[in-house]
């Protein structure tokens, strides 16, 4: 009976996982640049399935990513920008440079381009600095970013050979632990005031939420039958 525990124990904590991701989803449906959580699910035996010759009971979760691109959409702002393909845009942060999908950009106080957060984009050439009160300053497509009909520079598209190395550090932002250089995408294609929306919407987040939700509720449920029936056996011992 302990078995059948550790089954239901391991199906929660499965559950857990499964919310966790499909909240997540569902909390960034409109963030720009999120690349959608996803898990695979392995089963694996016990020593009793083994034994016993039975399907496996356990299961264990893996996170995983699909960069599959996402839904590209009209954005008002001249500073937004989205790759069409593959590639990602570059970041300053202080853990190093950054890999990210979105472009929802904008100049701090001092004319750099910058992310929301703050973080300086890396040009093709260097940084991208413009002048605080020099005039209207967007990004064409190409990813060309000009100020006053002046061109200040060029947005940086790179990848990685392998993205399965990625580290997620926020809901956009993702390290590269490997320490693999990044090679740029010249070919790249930038479109000027777009910004890339997640594919999957926020319907698919919350279906996801509620049948985690229902999972772990029977799963406890076996484990409140199987509670009942040790306290049974206990009372006739």
């Amino acid at each position: 009976m302990n078995d059948g525990f550790h089954a239901a124990a391991s199906s929660m904590a499965a559950c857990m996982t499964q919310l966790e991701i499909a909240t997540a989803n569902a909390v960034n449906a409109n963030t720009p640049g999120y690349v959608p959580r996803g898990m695979a699910v392995r089963a694996f035996s016990t020593d009793l399935d083994r034994e016993l010759g039975r399907e496996a009971s356990l299961v264990e979760v893996k996170e995983t990513t699909s960069f599959q691109g996402g839904i590209m959409t009209v954005s008002q702002s001249p500073l937004a920008a989205a790759i069409s393909g593959n590639g990602f845009f570059v970041v300053d942060t202080p853990q190093g440079a950054a890999l990210t999908r979105n472009g929802d950009f904008m100049l701090n106080a001092s004319g750099t381009l910058v992310t929301r957060a703050g973080y300086a984009v890396q040009g093709a050439s260097g940084s991208l600095q413009g002048q605080p009160d020099g005039g209207p300053v967007e990004i064409r497509d190409g990813g060309t970013l000009m100020q006053d009909g002046q061109v200040l520079g060029a947005l940086r598209v790179a990848d990685v050979a392998d993205r399965s190395a990625l580290e997620r550090a926020g809901d956009t932002l993702f390290l590269n632990p490997s320490g693999a250089a990044l090679t740029n995408v010249d070919e790249a294609m930038v479109k000027g005031r777009m910004l890339e929306m997640p594919a999957e919407r926020g319907v698919a987040g919350l279906v996801g939420m509620i049948a985690a939700n229902r999972e772990f509720e029977s799963a406890q449920r076996v484990i409140s039958v199987l509670n009942r029936s040790y306290e049974k056996l206990i009372g006739r011992g």
